[in-house]
Order: C-alpha cells, then sequence, then structure tokens
C-alpha cells in the first residue's frame, strides 16, 4: 500500500460490487483517490489518453502506442492513478518530457568552492 494512503474499506467494497474495480488489490483511499492494479489500471490508462490529447509539457500531440521511449507515457503528478492527478508527457526518447525537462524542475548542484 502506498504510504499516506488508508484504504476506504466501504467505498472500495462498493466499487468492487457494483463493477468499477475489478482486480482485488484496487481500492479507493479515504481522501477519494484510486490505486488500481493490473487490469483497472490498463483500462485507466486508457481514459486518460483519451482525456489528455497533447503533452502537458510541450504540448504536441500525444502518442499512445509505439516503441518504449517512443511513445507518450502516462505522468502521475501524485502516487494516485486518477485521471485528475495524471497528465500525459512526452517519452525519453522522443522529446524526453517525461524526466528532466518538467515545469519547475531545478537540480541540486554540489558546488566546491575553495577559498
Amino acid at each position: 500500500m502506498p504510504r499516506g494512503a488508508k484504504k476506504d474499506i466501504a467505498i472500495t467494497k462498493l466499487a468492487h460490487e457494483q463493477g468499477w474495480l475489478i482486480h482485488s488489490k484496487s481500492f479507493v483511499s479515504l481522501d477519494g483517490h484510486l490505486f488500481l492494479h493490473r487490469s483497472d489500471k490498463s483500462y485507466q490508462r486508457v481514459l486518460i489518453f483519451r482525456r489528455y490529447k497533447t503533452c502537458a509539457v510541450c504540448g504536441l500531440p500525444a502518442i499512445e502506442h509505439g516503441e518504449p521511449g517512443f511513445a507518450s507515457e502516462w505522468h502521475h503528478k501524485s502516487n494516485c492513478d486518477c485521471i485528475g492527478c495524471a497528465e500525459v508527457r512526452c517519452g525519453q526518447l522522443l522529446r524526453d518530457c517525461h524526466r528532466h525537462r518538467t515545469p519547475g524542475f531545478k537540480r541540486d548542484m554540489q558546488l566546491n568552492s575553495k577559498g
């Protein structure tokens, strides 16, 4: 279980009974976020690519299917798998938006100063 996420037992049970969640390890947290596994996560990926059609960093069209690194990737802004907490970014070998070219990214540098 992800750190800081506690399972809402009643809502999770209802979601499984209604067929909204399929995999037994998928759950809804107390603060309403989704934590998905296997088939639930695969279906959520399809929904995210339908909603977000462009890269959140560079704005170019997202490529859903392709070789690893050349397709766009599902970026989790937080620990959860919610649609509202997700965005799509270009893969590492495409434009490298998923790694270091993110808004607000700052690299910590160790400066050796002798003086």
